[in-house]
């Protein structure tokens, strides 16, 4: 799961009459919000290799919705023993912006909604996140244990015991 910080490139406008009242100015809303909150599914992948590793960089891609349409992402992460991300890229939403046929400023003998001025489009944007892993509960108990316990390290471990001072594992 992650949380990424998007910016808010959403162009709002609409006609304000002129002193005359026969006339229209296509005017930009004024945008107090910066940034928007957009939650999101990840997918990362790393070398085999770098598994263990405390810290290491990934390629990784993620789907998250806005407030009604859905965002693709694409970028980098770096991750830290293997459960929380910093991931920074591109990400793929809708965004509203003037029609072409229009401009700002333009003067329009008619009076139009916000609806008749603008458009929905698809358009690449920066984001930033933090990503959290749960390949397992992080609460899940361990088998004959009553605390939780977290795995960070797959490998599997030779239960070889070290030979006893004076002991040569020789047979008498």
């Amino acid at each position: 799961m992650a949380g990424n910080i998007l910016p808010d490139e959403n162009k709002r406008f609409f006609t304000m009459a002129a002193e005359d009242g026969q006339t229209y100015t296509i005017t930009e809303k004024e945008d107090r919000r910066d940034l928007e909150f957009v939650p999101s599914v990840f997918y990362s992948w790393m070398p085999w290799k770098w598994r263990n590793r405390n810290f290491s960089g990934s390629v990784t891609g993620g789907l998250g919705f806005d407030s009604s349409n859905p965002v693709v992402f694409l970028g980098v992460s770096g991750t830290f023993n293997r459960n929380v991300s910093l991931l920074g890229g591109v990400a793929v939403r809708q965004q509203t912006e003037l029609l072409g046929e229009y401009s700002e400023n333009q003067v329009l003998m008619q009076d139009l909604s916000d609806d008749s001025l603008t458009e929905e489009t698809y358009k690449p944007s920066w984001f930033l996140g933090v990503s959290f892993r749960f390949g397992k509960s992080p609460f899940a108990k361990s088998k004959g244990s009553e605390t939780p316990t977290m795995v960070l390290d797959d490998k599997k471990k030779d239960d070889k015991k070290e030979p006893k001072q004076g002991d040569d594992g020789g047979s008498a």
